[in-house]
């Protein structure tokens, strides 16, 4: 005879040092609440009654002998439970749908809701399921027993009361359940079910931007952020939004920090003046442009770069909050040196601590698999917490990366949709999108203006040259900036002879010597690093010092701190003011820093990449005219690595462009560039990925789940480093006073012990994960498996096995000695 503990007695989360056990039914109803309504449209219905099932599982006898065997730390092997609220959902949501007097699309609509809602509460702790006919999502796992009895191990009739009594007394019962399930366990009826919504259709019928908003995983975020939050112990689920209080205050700033910054140049060259003088007049009308259009919802800004795209975008964007339009900023960049250097220009600039900065530095890929793909209840463990914070976007402004938008955009776990609820009423800054794979292109835009139609949110597209968005977008964005500024601050040349490092250093170092600041741009860290090197021991210093850099030598990366790295950018800012400076870098300084240089080097690269490197020439047109060299860059033994970071075909277009261009002037890069966009995407077949909507719109989420802006990641492990080679900034100490800390070893000391996280709140958990990312150098895989790095317990970030391996002049790029790709 099976074990059956009551319903009412059930346990959702075990006892904890600083929370006492969670009842399945309170966890069941709270969810069911934040969630959906009882009494509202039909979707509403559906998730309201996702909210009370999703857990259901939990009510076996079998799960609640684990949860509490692990309140007791007693080993015990995970019991899985997402089947039974699959399955009891479906049933009692077909019945409600059944008894409803609406229209055959209504019931269309409502039928294709519960086969989606029922496929994510049977995945959703893990990877986000198809839709199959073959299969209902809870088998095999629920079954009847040997004597032929279903959930012989629940308080099944109790359960169902609950169900029915939430909903209104439909006339839900155990009975019916049982008798639904039958000898196929809901196998027939899951399978016409489906194929009445999906069968025979090879193709979505209608505009590919309906089928898009379709697939805006809308209902499974609602649920998902219900479940996680008040697992965690957010009974409400509120939200930190930004107020119009506050955006009106942080206009305020930005104001000040934009005047302060032009009366910091008024000692430069009449040109100059000039040039800052056009980006105000320029940051208005794109203000004013905006203001007369905020009714649409789509919006480009082009500037050509060094016009301060960033900070016309954010003041828009604060407009858009100030009026009540918008409550939230999402700010989204390609790479990780560009969003590292924008966080802190938005910071600096408005004054507003509580900026999340999302990227893959808190290695989210691999806690998300860790946490959720197990059949587990992982929100016990100080990992999920950790993730959890970071996950729901669940800040004023965010900053991340494309790769983790795209996860809200094509999430394949059910974790990842999280995000899509953040993004609600949000005014979204989308940074150098030309960046995104060509092939990926028009699938990207279909989806984002899916997107922002059913989350009622804006979008800015900010860009130097805009690629072509026919086909993509159903209308042309409104334009705000102004594309077609005239301006002549340098010339590009280029040389298709093989050039090594010696050559290149050599180059640079003449330069330098007679009195021009020059930047050497390659495209690996090994590169930068032996070029570097190279410049040292031509300069006459030691290249393995370490502790003798020249100051007007220096080197940049992505392998420092954001820390050491803003240091390093200030302290190249303040030095140039009196004298000429040489730095070597990887791709770091071509977006969101402000340096202005004589002479680039530049490792060859696609052309919108060239593009973005001349920005920084003669920026502030403070210099007569600056030079952009392009190189074709190679290695002693002949090795091409601009291969290792772009691709093979871009590359191609732009050496033949090159071929046939051999110099311009700044005033012909736009045109150039939209030449570049025409060609590659011609090559490009990019409409093919537009049948993956029809795919996924009928049944086939894998087809989007887990797709990537760049054709594939690297997967990235965060190193924190406790060693301080700079000075802490002051907003940054600030915060960390407020923590109570004074070092980041005493950070580390509270991140690592159990008893002082536990105690903390989920905002607290936020700002101490935020501020560790100011400490914490993100690494390769390769390099994280090396000996210099340990693992401290359960955490995902590693440690240095000796912190003086952190150098002051190179950070941790000494470390790489092999062919290991420079992220982006």
């Amino acid at each position: 005879m099976s074990m059956v503990i009551p319903f009412s007695k059930c346990i959702a989360r075990p006892r904890t040092e600083t929370r006492p056990r969670q009842k399945l039914m309170a966890h069941l109803l709270e969810v069911a609440h934040m969630a959906g309504t009882r009494d509202g449209p039909i979707v509403e219905r559906l998730l309201f009654l996702a909210g009370l099932v999703h857990d259901a599982g939990k009510a076996t006898y079998e799960w609640q002998e684990y949860i509490l065997r692990k309140e007791k730390g007693l080993p015990a092997s995970p019991v899985p439970h997402a089947h039974v609220g699959s399955c009891l959902f479906f049933w009692a949501a077909l019945e409600i749908v059944t008894s409803l007097e609406i229209s055959p699309s209504e019931r269309q609509d409502a039928v294709e809701s519960i086969l989606w809602l029922t496929t994510d509460i049977a995945s959703h702790h893990g990877v986000l399921s198809d839709i199959s006919d073959q299969y209902p999502p809870w088998e095999p796992a629920l079954a009847r027993d040997m004597n032929g009895r279903l959930l012989a191990d629940t308080d099944l009739a109790t359960l169902v009361d609950f169900v029915d009594c939430e909903m209104g007394d439909i006339g839900l019962t155990s009975k019916g359940f049982d008798e639904w399930f039958g000898d196929d366990g809901g196998r027939g009826c899951w399978a016409r079910t489906v194929v009445r919504a999906f069968g025979g259709q090879t193709s979505f019928d209608g505009p590919i931007l309906s089928a898009a908003r379709e697939l805006v995983r809308m209902n499974t975020s609602k649920l998902i952020y219900a479940d996680r939050m008040n697992a965690a112990g957010d009974r409400d689920g509120d939200e930190s939004l930004l107020s119009s209080d506050l955006a009106s205050h942080a206009t305020l700033e930005v104001i000040k920090y934009c005047s302060a910054r032009q009366s910091s140049r008024a000692d430069s060259s009449r040109a100059s003046r000039q040039l800052g003088e056009q980006r105000g007049v320029l940051q208005k009308q794109s203000l004013d442009a905006y203001l007369s259009n905020q009714h649409h919802s789509m919006f480009s800004l082009q500037l050509p770069t060094g016009m301060g795209k960033t900070i016309c975008s954010l003041r828009i964007a604060l407009s858009a909050v100030e009026s009540g339009r918008c409550r939230r900023i999402i700010y989204v960049a390609p790479y990780l040196s560009i969003l590292s250097n924008a966080t802190r220009e938005l910071r600096d600039s408005t004054k507003i601590l509580e900026i999340m900065q999302h990227d893959s530095v808190t290695r989210l890929d691999a806690l998300v698999r860790e946490a959720n793909e197990s059949a587990s209840d992982q929100l016990v463990s100080d990992q999920a917490f950790d993730l959890l914070a970071l996950e729901s976007w669940n800040a004023p402004v965010i900053t991340t990366t494309f790769n983790q938008f795209f996860r809200a955009l094509f999430p394949r776990t059910a974790q990842q949709t999280m995000r899509i609820k953040a993004l609600e009423n949000s005014f979204i800054i989308m940074d150098e999108l030309q960046s995104i794979d060509t092939a990926k292109w028009k699938l990207f835009l279909t989806m984002l203006e899916a997107l922002t139609s059913r989350v009622n949110a804006q979008v800015l597209l900010i860009t130097a040259t805009l690629p072509d968005t026919e086909g993509g977008l159903s209308t042309t964005p409104i334009e705000l900036g102004n594309p077609f500024i005239h301006l002549s601050r340098y010339g590009v040349e280029w040389d298709p002879n093989p050039i090594d490092l010696k050559r290149t250093a050599e180059t640079a170092v003449s330069a330098h010597k007679a009195g021009t600041s020059v930047a050497v741009i390659l495209n690996t860290i090994q590169d930068a690093y032996e070029v570097y090197r190279e410049v040292l021991r031509i300069s006459g210093y030691d290249p393995d010092c370490g502790q003798n850099e020249p100051d007007d030598v220096m080197v940049l990366s992505g392998l420092m701190t954001p820390l050491h790295k803003d240091h390093r950018i200030e302290t190249i800012k303040d030095f140039m003011k009196e004298r000429s400076i040489l730095l070597v870098c990887t791709q770091v300084l071509e977006a969101g820093v402000d340096l202005s240089f004589d002479l680039i080097i530049r490792a060859i690269a696609p052309l919108p990449f060239l593009i973005q490197a001349a920005g920084r020439v003669n920026r502030h047109n403070e210099r007569g005219r600056g030079l952009l060299k392009v190189i074709n860059y190679v290695r002693s033994d002949g090795t091409d690595t601009s291969l290792y970071i772009y691709d093979r075909n871009d590359l191609e277009l732009t050496r033949s462009m090159l071929d046939e261009l051999g110099t311009w002037d700044e005033s012909r890069s736009k045109s150039l560039c939209s030449e570049f966009y025409r060609r590659s995407f011609q090559r490009a077949q990019r409409e093919a990925l537009l049948s993956y909507i029809d795919e996924a719109r009928l049944g086939a989420w894998s087809r989007l789940g887990g797709l990537e802006p760049f054709g594939g990641s690297r997967p990235m492990v965060p190193v924190f480093v406790a060693r301080e080679v700079s000075p802490i900034r002051e907003n940054v100490k600030t915060a960390m006073e407020l923590m109570g800390v004074s070092s980041p070893a005493e950070l580390w000391e509270i991140y690592t012990a159990p008893e002082r996280m536990k105690g903390m709140s989920f905002a607290q958990r936020r700002g101490l994960l935020a501020l560790l990312q100011f400490f914490t150098v993100p690494v390769s895989d390769k390099l994280a498996s090396t000996a210099h790095f340990c693992q401290v317990g359960d955490k995902p970030f590693l440690r240095l096995t000796d912190e003086d391996v952190y150098r002051g002049d190179t950070g941790l790029m000494h470390l790489v000695k092999s062919d290991d790709p420079t992220f982006q």
